[in-house]
């Protein structure tokens, strides 16, 4: 069973600047943070 993070704001936005910036893909990010891509479009 695949546990579940709860981010807090300062983390989500600190993971939407780094999905956003053009120096790392959104998959990078994804398996960084342990999270799916749909977590990262859920956030944007």
């Amino acid at each position: 069973m695949a546990s579940h993070k709860n981010f807090t704001i300062e983390e989500k936005l600190a993971i939407l600047a780094e999905a956003e910036s053009s120096s790392t893909t959104k998959i990078a990010v994804c398996r960084k943070y342990g999270i799916s891509k749909a977590g990262v479009s859920i956030l944007l």
